[in-house]
């Protein structure tokens, strides 16, 4: 206070003593208010322009010198004084504005390195090394707003490389934290000793994220992050398989078996069968060659009718001199031998379109599967292709079909596996277990069936009328009804999905 009221009077003996000097130049007469307002916009254009930043001396200066127009303003001291610290605020304004310009031209890489770095988030990522060149950055806009613009410049491209490895930094995390979380989940379950293959995709997908990084190829690098979490999720899926089939009243096979009948039959419609007795990938060599000897033997029948079509072409143009009553009965068997190699082309076509639609709906399953954790949900491929999420985490009390939170937020996984299909038909059975009559089962399962088919048609923002619901009551048991344990998993509810 002692230092403001010494720096008034000093300021007032002077303008008595020069009252033409101290008078501020082309603004006398400006309204003092207006001036006030002009001061008040200039200092907010200047917050926006982000001038502080590049000319923090002079930006000091000026708001400095509002306070000080404020404060005499206040106390109702001379209008001229007034006026000269809001002059001085426009000048020390403009002095910035000069001053950030030419600051800029010298610190240019490095201000789109920290904007690249502000746009990516990378100062809440990396916090302490974003401090670490801010504070770089500002020595070096002192150097160049008090002349030593040389050694500003020469600390310019150091600058702009920390803030480049901040951005980088920020674009990994923010790419590849998930991931990593996902790899160290599988690494503590024991991926790496139980589905060692699965892991070591995972990781070799996890480098190629990386380097894409590296690289700012952000799209790739999504896609390879994506790609490793669904292998590390597909190696977790797996060890809680293997971990349920140790604890469960139904052994592995039980697991297997759909995919095996579902493989059987697929080799039936090829023409032949095949055994899993070799296991891996000698099981699988078993359908390439069922798949060659289908097309070797496709190829083989219409090379043979091509060779009777072309024989009787040449038998009949050699007899049509003969006969020509014997020429429509040519024709007709032309017309018989292209329409039947036509069927046998399309039927080949047919069983390739098959076969791949099963193979396909095949790797939904697995990627459905990824979804849930083995006490929520089991997704399975039934005999002739259509697809069932059993939802094990849905366990109704006897008697009762009102769902909890828990178990609406387990749809909620549902609605997304049943997105893995599109296209597919929906609909949603109740089922019960023996106690309670068999007229009651079958109502109370088709109240449960409803209560998750109007959750689920929420969840997937459809229409309810797009879903079917059934009941069966007790009639398709899957466990033991005389045990506790199987009654409870027969009170489930399976969503059926017909593909397409």
């Amino acid at each position: 206070m002692r230092r403001i009221l010494h720096t008034s009077i000093t300021i007032g003996l002077l303008c008595l003593l020069l009252p033409g000097t101290l008078r501020p130049q082309d603004k006398s007469d400006v309204a003092l208010d207006e001036l006030f307002a002009q001061a008040e916009v200039a200092l907010e254009e200047a917050t926006l322009d982000d001038l502080a930043l590049l000319a923090p001396r002079a930006m000091r200066k000026a708001n400095d010198n509002y306070a000080e127009a404020q404060s005499l303003r206040s106390r109702q001291s001379d209008e001229r004084l007034v006026r000269i610290q809001l002059v001085g605020v426009l000048d020390e304004i403009k002095t910035a504005r000069e001053t950030a310009q030419t600051t800029a031209k010298l610190l240019n890489g490095a201000l789109i390195a920290r904007q690249a770095v502000l746009e990516s988030g990378g100062n809440k990522s990396a916090p302490d090394s974003w401090l670490q060149a801010e504070d770089r950055l500002g020595a070096a806009v002192r150097d160049a707003e008090q002349g030593r613009a040389e050694r500003a410049a020469s600390e310019a491209d150091e600058i702009a490389g920390e803030y480049w490895a901040i951005r980088r930094e920020g674009l990994r995390n923010e790419i590849l934290s998930s991931t990593k979380d996902v790899l160290k989940e599988a690494e503590k379950q024991g991926a790496d000793r139980v589905t060692p293959t699965l892991m070591a995709r995972a990781q070799q997908a996890m480098s190629r994220a990386e380097t894409a990084v590296a690289q700012e190829d952000l799209d790739s690098a999504r896609g390879h992050a994506q790609e490793a979490e669904n292998l590390a999720r597909q190696s977790i899926a797996m060890i809680g398989y293997a971990d349920e089939a140790k604890t469960q009243k139904y052994p592995w096979e039980a697991s297997l078996l759909p995919y095996e009948d579902l493989l059987l039959d697929i080799a039936k419609e090829l023409g032949g069968t095949i055994s899993f007795a070799p296991g891996g990938s000698k099981t699988l060599s078993q359908f390439e060659r069922l798949i060659e000897n289908r097309d070797q033997a496709y190829k083989h029948e219409i090379d043979s009718l091509r060779t009777a079509l072309n024989a009787t072409q040449a038998s009949l143009e050699a007899s049509l001199t003969e006969s020509q009553t014997s020429l429509a009965d040519a024709h007709h068997k032309i017309i018989e031998l292209e329409k039947r190699l036509e069927d046998i082309e399309g039927a080949r076509s047919k069983a390739r379109e098959e076969l791949d639609k099963k193979q396909e709906t095949a790797r939904q399953v697995t990627v459905a599967q990824a979804m849930f954790q083995p006490s929520e949900a089991l997704v399975v491929q039934n005999e002739i292709g259509n697809v069932i999420i059993r939802v094990i985490g849905i366990q109704f009390a006897s008697g009762k079909s009102s769902l909890t939170a828990s178990q609406i937020a387990l749809i909620g996984k549902v609605a997304k596996a049943v997105q893995t299909f599109p296209g597919a038909s929906i609909t949603v059975e109740g089922h019960t277990d023996s106690e309670g009559g068999e007229e009651n089962n079958q109502k109370i399962s088709e109240r449960r069936a409803h209560a998750v088919a109007m959750e689920l048609a929420k969840k997937l923002d459809i229409p309810a009328s797009e879903l079917t619901v059934a009941g069966y009551g007790e009639t398709q048991p899957i466990a033991d009804n005389s045990t506790k344990k199987g009654r409870a998993q027969n009170r489930r509810i399976d969503v059926l999905l017909e593909i397409p």
